[in-house]
C-alpha cells in the first residue's frame, strides 16, 4: 500500500454482528487509519465518516456489518452532524446494490434512519458493490480482490458482545 509508505495502515476489520444484542458498532480510535469490512456475502457494511481536518482526513469514523443488510441506524447515526459534510458509504456485493438501496430509501422514507424531528437527510449515502474492501480515514474505498489481503494490514478485530 504506496499510501502509508513501508509500514502497514493499522485498521480494524468489522466482525459481522449477527442477531448479537447489542450490535456491535465500531468507533474508530484516533490510532487506526481506516476499516477493513471483512467477507460481504448477503450482508451491507455502513461507515459513517465526520469533522475532516484541513488535509481531508476524517476524525471521526464508524462502521457496522450489518447480517443480512440489519443496521443498528439509531445507534450508527448518534452524534453524527446531518449535513453533507458527512460521508455515508453502504457497501455490499453488486447483484445486492439494487435492493439494499430500495430498503435505505423505504429506511429514509419511515424516519427509521433520520428521526421524526428531522425533516430529511442531508447526507448523501453512496453505495460500493464490492465483496471485501479497506476505507481510509479519506473516505477512499478500495475493492480488496487478493487472498490474503489482512496481511498487509495491522489487523485489529473487535469481538461481538456476549449474548
Amino acid at each position: 500500500m504506496k499510501l502509508f509508505g513501508k509500514k502497514k495502515p493499522k485498521v480494524v476489520q468489522l466482525p459481522e454482528s449477527g442477531n448479537a444484542k447489542p450490535v456491535l458498532v465500531v468507533d474508530l480510535a484516533a490510532d487506526k487509519d481506516g476499516m477493513l469490512t471483512g467477507d460481504i456475502g448477503g450482508c451491507l457494511v455502513a461507515i459513517l465518516l465526520w469533522n475532516p481536518d484541513k488535509k481531508g482526513r476524517y476524525r471521526n469514523m464508524r462502521g457496522q456489518h450489518g447480517s443480512g443488510g440489519m443496521l443498528d441506524w439509531k445507534t450508527l447515526l448518534a452524534g453524527v452532524p446531518n449535513d453533507t459534510g458527512t460521508k455515508l458509504l453502504l457497501i455490499c456485493m453488486k447483484s445486492d446494490v439494487g435492493s439494499f438501496t430500495r430498503r435505505l430509501d423505504d429506511a429514509i422514507d419511515e424516519k427509521e434512519i433520520i428521526g421524526s424531528d428531522a425533516k430529511s437527510l442531508a447526507i448523501k449515502p453512496k453505495f460500493f458493490g464490492y465483496s471485501v474492501a479497506f476505507v481510509d480515514r479519506a473516505g477512499s474505498v478500495q475493492e480488496l480482490k487478493e487472498m490474503g489481503y489482512q496481511n498487509n494490514y495491522d489487523v485489529e478485530t473487535p469481538a461481538l458482545p456476549r449474548r
